[in-house]
């Protein structure tokens, strides 16, 4: 099993207020607050579905062991490694790998992490969370998020303004436009 732990969190957002008050014809100020709380949902709903950091953050990831030998990490895109920790089988010292002892591929979406040539991840103590890798996540610039994200966000941003409570059309309920979730199911990453 493994999980992951937002420890720094984004310092920017993916939209700015003022395209969210372009797209949506806004010229007044009384709704900023609210236009706000809805940039951070569709930025929620969109990191969810697409498997994306959108913005810059860095991440703990907790791992019981290494699962196998090369590792997919569980968001995208992965800007760097800070560092991969292991505890030790018979001290239980959590100890530091040197960077020579792995490859990291930032390339790949998603990226992937695997021992470096002639190396094989080190044996863990047999408890939780035994392994911990930190990395940097996300994009550092909001115009570096991919087009149909940000459209997507727009949309949703758009529509939850206008339809401030859940609505119907026939039996299917409509939280989120279907163009919008068009665009984001282009953008998943999917695991290779």
């Amino acid at each position: 099993m493994s999980g992951i732990i937002v420890t720094v969190a984004p310092t920017k957002k993916p939209l700015t207020l003022a395209e969210v008050k372009a797209h949506c014809r806004i010229t007044h100020t009384d709704e900023d607050i609210y236009l706000d709380s809805l940039i951070d949902a569709a930025a929620n709903h969109a990191e969810s579905v697409t498997k994306t950091a959108l913005m810059q953050r860095t991440v703990n990831w907790n791992l019981d062991y290494f699962p196998c030998f090369t590792m997919e990490f569980p968001v995208s895109p992965v800007q760097s490694v800070t560092f991969v920790k292991y505890k030790h089988p018979t001290t239980g010292v959590l100890t530091t790998l040197d960077s020579s002892e792995y490859l990291t591929d930032t390339i790949s979406m998603p990226a992937r992490i695997q021992p470096a040539y002639g190396k094989v991840w080190p044996t863990t103590r047999e408890e939780l969370n035994a392994v911990k890798i930190e990395f940097v996540a996300g994009y550092s610039n909001a115009k570096d998020v991919p087009f149909n994200i940000r459209q997507a966000m727009l949309m949703m941003i758009s529509h939850w303004f206008e339809n401030r409570e859940t609505t119907i059309s026939g039996t299917i309920m409509q939280e989120v436009p279907q163009g919008a979730a068009m665009l984001l199911h282009t953008e998943r990453v999917w695991a290779l």
